[in-house]
């Protein structure tokens, strides 16, 4: 774990309402079920050796992120019926399932990361950062590829971008540059109709602000744009608010827009969500809470590829020139994923500012060499 701001940012309510798996809801509300993928053309079965390369990982951030998937695995699939609408099963996408690993595979393997880190607790001599351990006698390799380019080659490296939780300042009423709230909702009416009406420009020209909405939405904090941008991009914010205290938010339903990059940057996009805010970060009845997991969690297209993946990333450091391993779970999602196999997005954590944060991932290029591991 690289980062403890406070001893509260050590949990950070991610995915699952949005909590574990943050905003699939509306991704697949249009996706045709009847689409079958070939995914032996992006995942093959391969003999790898890590070689002297060092792992770059926090054991106990690993287990926590394996402990948290595991979680999906050992609820019966009613516990989602709510949220996913009744129409996904992310632990076990059934053509991955068929064609590449099964979902028991999964499960088996993070139990394994989840007792190996266990065991070397009292030690400390994390077996699972030695590579002669992640080689082939322990672990399955499924080489994930890049998109094949224009000879039908598949390219040997995806692209990984990176993203963060960031902490800003905002204020409780609307402040100078403080303009731009994050809204809640408060009535069933607006959450399963209304809120799909209204696109992100639409709500910053102030059509929420008609008399007819104010019994229906509420702003919870206000915010520069630069950091409205940032929450709905990120899909959770911490504030700091004018008298000390510390905020944090998380997005709860969006508009059901879906990314488009023909839109250019953030800014333009038409995609806009609503707020909750985690008041109670230790409250058990949350849905799966998910501690702070900077550096060991990627999202990616969960609907086809799984939730639960043990995902192994190795590249050559731009700055030291030194192989690097990084390992971590695939548990989140993001709209610019539906349907895209060939790009990952790594949580590095929870950071004061960007200028952190770029000098944190300076060090990871944009396109890597990517497994899952799968226990033998």
């Amino acid at each position: 774990m690289r980062f403890f701001f406070k001893s509260f940012f050590l949990i950070i309510l991610y995915l699952l309402n949005p909590t574990f798996v943050s905003s699939y809801t509306q991704e697949k509300q249009n996706k045709d079920k009847n689409q079958k993928i070939d995914f032996r053309q992006t995942f093959k079965s391969a003999e790898i050796s890590f070689g002297q390369g060092t792992v770059k990982t926090d054991p106990y951030s690993l287990q926590l992120a394996a402990k948290e998937a595991l979680k999906f695995f050992q609820h019966k699939r009613s516990f989602f019926e709510s949220e996913l609408k009744k129409n996904i099963a992310v632990t076990n996408p059934k053509d991955f399932s068929e064609q590449i690993v099964k979902a028991k595979d999964i499960e088996k393997t993070l139990e394994f990361i989840i007792k190996s880190i266990e065991q070397d607790k009292k030690s400390k001599k994390f077996r699972i950062l030695d590579p002669k351990f992640l080689n082939n006698r322990n672990f399955k390799f499924i080489r994930w590829w890049g998109n094949r380019n224009s000879l039908g080659k598949s390219n040997k490296y995806i692209r990984l971008t990176k993203y963060a939780v960031f902490k800003t300042r905002g204020h409780y009423e609307k402040f100078k540059n403080y303009a731009y709230p994050l809204y809640a909702i408060q009535d069933a009416v607006f959450s399963k109709n209304l809120r799909l009406k209204f696109s992100k420009q639409d709500v910053l020209a102030g059509v929420l602000n008609k008399p007819e909405y104010n019994s229906k939405i509420k702003p919870l904090v206000w915010l520069t744009r630069n950091s409205l941008e940032e929450a709905l991009m990120q899909g959770s914010i911490i504030v700091q608010m004018p008298d000390g205290k510390e905020r944090i938010f998380n997005v709860d339903k969006s508009n059901g827009m879906n990314y488009s990059g023909k839109l250019g940057g953030k800014r333009f996009q038409k995609r806009y969500w609503y707020f909750k805010e985690i008041k109670d970060i230790n409250n058990e009845k949350q849905n799966l809470r998910i501690l702070n997991q900077g550096g060991v969690l990627f999202a990616g297209d969960l609907y086809n590829v799984g939730l639960g993946k043990i995902i192994a990333i190795k590249y050559q450091n731009p700055i030291t020139r030194e192989e690097e391993i990084r390992l971590g779970v695939l548990g989140d999602i993001g709209s610019a994923f539906t349907d895209n196999l060939h790009h990952l997005d790594y949580f590095a954590g929870i950071f004061n500012n960007k200028r952190q944060f770029r000098n944190y991932i300076r060090n990871i290029p944009p396109y890597v060499e990517c497994y899952i591991l799968v226990k033998r």
